[in-house]
């Protein structure tokens, strides 16, 4: 037991050095730190005295500003207010004005109005005239339409009766060339045969070139044209009768036509009057015995060459008056 409370003893005094060595360091540490703790209240109170001070500074700030802000809305309450002024004496105006206007445009619509009903009425007039003359002028259409079928109806038998007539006409004097042109080949023919025969006394009695001028001169008497009389046809110019001129070669006879017609036909023989006054010439020299001699150009060689004989001269006549008498007569048909 002795042992037991030495030991603890031990223990307790050994608990106690070590109580004591912490108790002294907690007191230093406590030391410490109320040192710490005044050094700290003391840098806190010099802090808090600056933080006052600049309370102090801020609250001045805005106390300053409270003023420059009361002084701000006084202007800008005035400032409001004169805008609100302007605005109404603006809007005043402008009502003023658009009510003049409304009153001026008011006078203008009356005025269009009254020139409206105005226009309205001359219209109204006009388009009455109007059918007034459309009526008129549709019943002279009328009266003139019957005039005019009237006039056509008298036209048309007038062309009727004239075409009748000009028609018989037309057959009365192509029969009268076709007998002509018979009776001028009549007259070639014997003309011929009394050649052959070598009796002068009968070829100048029964066909001479006094007789063909007088049968191509009833031969250019064609049927007349539209406008124009017969009696304005031109006859042809005499040639004189020059023994000693040579005789003169017509021309080549022209191709008949398949669509040759009675009027073409009927003025024909104007175009054989060349041909036969030029076979009158070559019979006249004949007759005489007088024979021309060739005549020379400059460079001396002869053209009698070129020249035809009076009996080409004459069969080519006598071979168009043929034609145009069957043109005729196939006109005729």
């Amino acid at each position: 037991m002795e042992r037991k409370l030495a030991e603890h003893a031990r223990e307790n005094s050994v608990l106690k050095a070590q109580n004591d060595g912490e108790t002294s360091e907690l007191r230093k540490a406590h030391a410490d730190l109320v040192r710490e703790h005044n050094q700290l209240k003391t840098s806190n109170a010099e802090e808090i005295a600056e933080l006052n001070h600049k309370i102090e500074e801020l609250q001045e700030e805005i106390s300053e500003m409270a003023h420059e802000r009361d002084a701000l809305d006084n202007a800008e309450r005035a400032n409001v207010e004169l805008n609100m002024r302007r605005l109404r004496e603006k809007i005043h105006e402008l009502t003023l004005e658009k009510k003049s206007q409304l009153e001026k445009f008011n006078d203008e619509k009356n005025q269009l109005n009254t020139i409206i009903d105005l226009q309205k009425r001359n219209l109204e007039n006009e388009i009455r005239i109007t059918d007034e003359m459309s009526e008129r002028h549709k019943l002279k259409e009328e009266a003139t339409a019957k005039e005019i079928m009237e006039l056509q109806k008298r036209v048309h038998q007038l062309a009727h009766n004239r075409t009748h007539k000009d028609s018989e006409a037309v057959m009365d004097e192509e029969d009268d060339t076709t007998n002509n042109i018979k009776s001028f080949l009549a007259g070639i023919k014997q003309h011929d045969h009394s050649e052959k025969n070598c009796d002068p006394a009968l070829a100048e009695t029964h066909f001479s070139p006094s007789q063909a001028s007088k049968s191509i001169s009833e031969l250019s008497v064609s049927t007349p044209k539209p406008g124009k009389s017969s009696t304005e046809e031109v006859a042809p110019s005499p040639i004189p009768n020059d023994p000693t001129s040579p005789p003169r070669s017509p021309p080549p006879p022209p191709p008949p036509s398949p669509t040759l017609t009675s009027s073409s036909s009927a003025s024909s023989p104007l175009k054989f009057t060349s041909r036969v006054l030029d076979f009158e010439l070559s019979s006249s020299n004949d007759a005489t015995g007088s024979r021309s001699s060739p005549s020379k150009d400059a460079t001396g060689s002869s053209r009698s060459s070129h020249v035809k004989s009076p009996a080409d001269a004459r069969s080519n006549l006598i071979s168009e008056l043929q034609s145009a008498l069957k043109f005729r007569e196939a006109a005729l048909e």
